[in-house]
C-alpha cells in the first residue's frame, strides 16, 4: 500500500526554493552578523542583497519548519539592524500572518514554490559594515577562472599561452642544441691545443730544456732566445704553438747539420 503521509518540508528544502526570488540577486545561507570571534553574532537562515546602486536592499529570511520552535523563538528583532526586509519563511499555515511582528513579512513556501501572505515592511536604514566584512572575508571564494569575464575567454586566453609556449619550446630547444655545437666545437678545439701542448713539451724535453710545473713559456724563452722573445704573451703563445713546433723539428736540423760541418783552411786556386 503506497504511504499517502506528504513527505515534509525541509528547510533546506525553503532555502532552495528560495532562490527564486533572487535571481538576480547575490543569495547567501548560513551568514553571519559579524565575527565569530565575538559573541554578539547571529546567524541567518539566508540573505538576500539587490545588485543595484540606486535602490539597495538587503532581506533576511528565518527558516521554519517547526511550530513550537516558532513559538520558543523571540529573536527576530535581532535580525532588523542588518535588514531592510526581514520575512519568516515556513511550510503552508505552519504560522499565521498575525502571529508575526508588524515590521515583519510571512511567506508559505512547499519547497518548489512560494507564495506571499504579508509584505514585509521597507525599513530605509544603513546596514551595518560588519555583515559585509563577514561576508567578503568568510564567504566570497575566488572565481574558478579569475580575471576572466567567462569560461570562453579563459579558454580562449588558455589556448593562446599553449601556442605561444610551444613556441617558445621550439625557439629553446634551437637554441640550446645550437650552443651545445659550439660546445662540442670549443672542446675540440681545447682538445687539439692541448695535443699540441703535448707534443711541444716533449719537443723541448728533448733538447734538453729543464722547466718546473707549468712554466712551459720560460722554457721556449730559453729554446728560442735567437727569437728575440723579451715577454710572453699568451695570445701570441696560443696562435704561434703550431708554427713553433713545426719550426722546431728545422731548428733540430739545423742544429745538427752545423756541429757536423768541418772547417778547413782556404787555398788558392790558380787562375
Amino acid at each position: 500500500m503506497k504511504d499517502s503521509t506528504p513527505n515534509k518540508i525541509t528547510a533546506a528544502d525553503i532555502k532552495l526554493s528560495l532562490t527564486s526570488r533572487h535571481t538576480n540577486d547575490f543569495y547567501l545561507t548560513e551568514v553571519k552578523t559579524g565575527s565569530t570571534w565575538f559573541s554578539t553574532f547571529h546567524r541567518i537562515d539566508a540573505m538576500a542583497m539587490a545588485k543595484s546602486w540606486k535602490n539597495p536592499k538587503v532581506t533576511i529570511y528565518e527558516v521554519k519548519v517547526d511550530r513550537n520552535d516558532f513559538l520558543r523563538d523571540n529573536k527576530c528583532h535581532n535580525y532588523y539592524p542588518f535588514c531592510h526586509e526581514f520575512y519568516f519563511a515556513c511550510s503552508p499555515d505552519l504560522i499565521q500572518r498575525d502571529e508575526i511582528d508588524a515590521h515583519a513579512g510571512l511567506i508559505y513556501s512547499t519547497g518548489k514554490s512560494n507564495r506571499i501572505i504579508k509584505k514585509a515592511l521597507y525599513r530605509d536604514q544603513e546596514i551595518p559594515s560588519e555583515i559585509f566584512q563577514y561576508i567578503i572575508m568568510s564567504r566570497i571564494t575566488e572565481p574558478p577562472y579569475p580575471f576572466f569575464n567567462n569560461t570562453k575567454e579563459y579558454f580562449e586566453a588558455w589556448l593562446e599561452r599553449k601556442k605561444s609556449c610551444h613556441e617558445l619550446s621550439v625557439k629553446v630547444k634551437s637554441e640550446i642544441i645550437n650552443r651545445l655545437a659550439e660546445l662540442e666545437d670549443s672542446k675540440e678545439r681545447y682538445e687539439n691545443i692541448q695535443r699540441e701542448i703535448d707534443k711541444l713539451r716533449e719537443v723541448i724535453k728533448t733538447y734538453g730544456v729543464n722547466y718546473y710545473g707549468y712554466d712551459l713559456a720560460g722554457a721556449l724563452k730559453r729554446l728560442l732566445k735567437d727569437q728575440q722573445i723579451v715577454s710572453f704573451n699568451p695570445i701570441w703563445f696560443m696562435r704561434k704553438l703550431k708554427e713553433t713546433i713545426d719550426n722546431l723539428s728545422e731548428i733540430k736540423d739545423n742544429l745538427i747539420k752545423t756541429s757536423a760541418i768541418k772547417i778547413e783552411e782556404p787555398t788558392d786556386v790558380e787562375g
